[in-house]
């Protein structure tokens, strides 16, 4: 059409009756100006035609639309395994109490739901979930609950310490044993078997020692081994010293010298050891 020309408008309709003319345009820009197209309409029917157009503002079409999404759609499988995890979130959440219980898997096989469910107790009634699964999957839907018991374990109280315990035992025998010393008690791996080294000036009696293997398996109870070590303990004798000094004058100088010697002696009682030191000075 001579009276668009170039421009990305497109016409869409004409109507002509006795007077009036309808142009129908549609496009992203404005129509050129309609008296452009009325002197050329005028040539071909009179100055006494009235022109009217109409104008669709209609956007652009880009040349490449962006690429549909890559998302695919759910399958059927996918569709009924959510459909099935809802039912069984509603089933336990209207049934039992909030962390009651835990569901670790619904999987479908074939027209079987599996559910998997942890818990402390046997799980609610399964029939409404079994009927809630036949109206959303349909008919001939079966399920298979499939349930573990998880127990809450007391904490068990600490195993006392058998070697402190069997130490314990011996100190309170040797308070009542003046005399003696204890110098280390071992609890053997198997605890069948306790070592008592002791210290003393007279070894513990067989009735003492009996007394003791008595205590200490009361108090392990159970029956255990003492095998006692004894470390005999004796006095030394005492060393006496006596220091006698002796000065005397000065003698003859020696070819080496004049010395004045001073001479000191340790004597010491009969039947101790004896010491002798002696000191020269060398005077003038």
């Amino acid at each position: 059409m001579v009276w668009l020309g170039d421009s990305p408008l497109e016409l869409t309709g004409v109507s002509v009756g006795d007077t009036l003319i309808r142009v129908d345009v549609a496009g992203p820009v404005e129509p050129p100006p309609t008296s452009t197209l009325k002197a050329l309409l005028n040539g071909a029917f009179g100055d006494d035609i009235v022109l009217e157009v109409r104008w669709t503002l209609r956007s652009a079409v880009p040349e490449s639309l962006p690429p549909p999404s890559t998302v695919p759609e759910p399958t059927s499988d996918e569709l009924r395994l959510a459909t099935a995890r809802a039912a069984v979130g509603a089933w336990l959440a209207a049934a039992t109490a909030d962390g009651e219980f835990e569901v670790t898997d619904v999987a479908l096989d074939g027209d079987t739901v599996v559910v998997d469910v942890v818990g402390p107790t046997s799980p609610p009634s399964i029939e409404p979930l079994a009927e809630d699964l036949v109206a959303r999957l349909g008919a001939g839907t079966q399920l298979n609950v499939r349930w573990s018991q998880r127990l809450e374990v007391a904490d068990q109280p600490a195993e006392p310490d058998q070697g402190a315990i069997a130490s314990a035992t011996v100190d309170g025998w040797i308070a009542e044993h003046p005399g003696l010393a204890v110098l280390r008690v071992r609890l053997d791996p198997t605890g069948a078997m306790v070592e008592v080294d002791l210290l003393g000036e007279v070894p513990p009696t067989e009735a003492a020692l009996d007394e003791l293997e008595a205590r200490i398996a009361a108090a392990l109870g159970r029956a255990t081994e003492v095998r006692p070590w004894f470390v005999a303990r004796s006095s030394l004798p005492a060393t006496t010293t006596t220091t006698i000094a002796t000065a005397t004058s000065p003698t003859t100088p020696s070819q080496t010298g004049p010395t004045d010697p001073t001479s000191t002696a340790t004597v010491a009682p009969e039947g101790a050891a004896t010491t002798t030191t002696a000191t020269t000075t060398t005077g003038p």
